[in-house]
Formats: structure tokens, sequence, C-alpha cells
């Protein structure tokens, strides 16, 4: 909304979330569906079910819209197979690979659905010139390390250089810690306080009562 004021240029974030089935007759279990994903974000998320659309040979709730439009509220888009070729949104910052893939270069076409800048041009903003790759099997984020090289191959080298990888599930990662009260607050541990109200009338503070103070200044409606 700043960047727009500012500039008068519109951008609406999409994120792409590549799932493992969308057929109809292809929800089985333990393989994440399109129903299940668009679920989640009404359900988990709360969010609205004209942001989401599903992108399959079966079901295509992007057809004939314009997805760079003022009026279009799309920001979620569920695929399985469909954004790896022939497919592009400027809008695109965010894909989500809730699958397991074993191809550097489908991995890397997908990633490549993401790097397109809207007005292919930068905006100065930091948050806006940035695009992020979520991959939830652990296979796919092995293979994101090979991105950096498939980025090369396809002659956007230079973009390698601004290519960073982050897994979640590092042995690296700061381990939790347990944090306890402040020595100076231990006496109030275990304790419950309640708050006090105060009304001042005639300069004169005192301690509301429900019954005196409060009850009686309500005015009870004719019936």
């Amino acid at each position: 909304m700043a960047y727009e004021s500012k500039t008068g240029a519109y951008i609406r974030p999409i994120c792409l979330i590549q799932v493992e089935r969308t057929g109809k007759d292809q929800i089985e279990a333990g393989y994440i569906h399109a129903e299940h994903v668009k679920d989640a974000l009404a359900e988990i998320h709360n969010v609205p079910a004209d942001h989401i659309a599903i992108k399959s040979s079966e079901q295509d709730d992007i057809e004939g819209i314009d997805l760079l439009s003022r009026d279009c509220p799309v920001r979620y888009i569920i695929t399985k197979q469909a954004l790896q070729e022939g497919w592009d949104c400027p809008f695109a910052y965010v894909l989500t690979v809730l699958t397991n893939p074993s191809s550097q270069t489908a991995l890397t076409q997908l990633v490549g659905r993401i790097l397109r800048q809207p007005h292919a041009k930068k905006t100065g903003i930091k948050s806006l010139d940035e695009s992020y790759v979520f991959c939830f099997r652990r296979q796919a984020a092995e293979l994101s390390k090979a991105i950096k090289h498939g980025l090369e191959s396809e002659g956007l080298g230079d973009l390698v250089h601004g290519v960073s990888i982050s897994e979640g599930d590092s042995s690296d990662a700061t381990p939790p810690r347990t944090v306890g009260i402040r020595e100076r607050f231990k006496r109030f541990e275990g304790k419950v306080y309640l708050p006090k109200f105060f009304i001042t009338e005639n300069s004169r503070e005192e301690e509301i009562s429900y019954e005196m103070d409060l009850v009686q200044r309500i005015r009870c409606g004719e019936t």
C-alpha cells in the first residue's frame, strides 16, 4: 500500500503452492492434495475463498482472469505441474513446494516462476525485491542447494549471488531455551493480580462498588 501510494504502481504478491495431487479422485492418504491445502488456508489461516485459486487439468480457477488487475483478489494459486512451463506471473513472490521433486531442472523451473519482477524492474523496497521458496520435503531442501548451479545453466548467473538457503531443521539452529522469571519479580511468582477501578466524586477517590456505583445508575427501560 505504501509503495502504491508513493509510485502509483500496483503490486499484489502471490504465493504459488505445488501439491502432490489435484484430481477429485486422487485424494489418498499420505499425499498432499490441492483440496487439503485450500481447506487449511481457509480454516486455519482464515484466507477468504476468493483469494485462493486451483489450476489443474480438471479445474482452472484463473482461466480468463487478469492476475495483475487491481480487481483480482487471488493471492494463492495451488497446482501440481502447471507452473513449470509456459506460465508466468510477475506478482508471484513466494513458492511453496509441498512435493518431493527428484529433478534439479524441474525445481529450477519452479523457482524461475517467482523471479519475474513486476514491470521488469526492482522497486527499491527489500521485501518487494526478494522472492522466497519454502520446501516441505527434506529432499526438496537438499535439491534447493543445487539451484545456484541450475540458474547458471539457465543463463541466470547474475542472480546466483543473491540466492540464500536456510534449512529450518538444521542442527546448527539455535536450540530452544527456557526463560524463567527475572529475580526482581520472583516475589510475584504464582500469584494472580486483578485490577481495581476507582471513581472520583467531589475530589474524593473511592473504589468502585458494582452494586452502588454501577447497578444503581442503570436506567431500566419501560416494558
